[in-house]
């Protein structure tokens, strides 16, 4: 696919991951894109398709996912997340040495050996 093409079929699946975002506004705890202006930007304006200016916008979707999940592990644990990496028991070595990703899920998305 030629670069002018792959760029904006990749700004139009940015977009749409964006849209699906704004129906976290309801969820507990809430990811309202809308109560900051750079974040209410993402869901106002096309995402563009220049490498830099898509990169930024990348790194903020980014940086709000995370900070959301941080939040949905603060409110609700090992009962809506998982920790995915290592076993579970490593996850919890004091320190933080052990990279792990914490992950939404509901209990039936578990898998057995993972988080618990």
């Amino acid at each position: 696919m030629p670069t002018a093409r792959w760029r904006a079929v990749r700004a139009a699946a940015c977009d749409e991951l964006i849209a699906r975002r704004t129906g976290l506004a309801t969820a507990d705890p809430p990811l309202r894109l809308a109560s900051h202006p750079v974040a209410r930007r993402l869901v106002e304006e096309p995402t563009p398709e220049a490498a830099g200016a898509y990169k930024h916008r990348e790194d903020l979707i980014d940086a709000l996912l995370c900070a959301w999940t941080a939040s949905l592990w603060a409110r609700h644990g090992l009962a809506r997340c998982q920790v995915l990496g290592p076993g579970a028991s490593d996850a919890r070595v004091p320190g933080g040495e052990v990279a792990t990703i914490i992950a939404p899920a509901r209990t039936e998305q578990r898998r057995d050996d993972v988080g618990r």
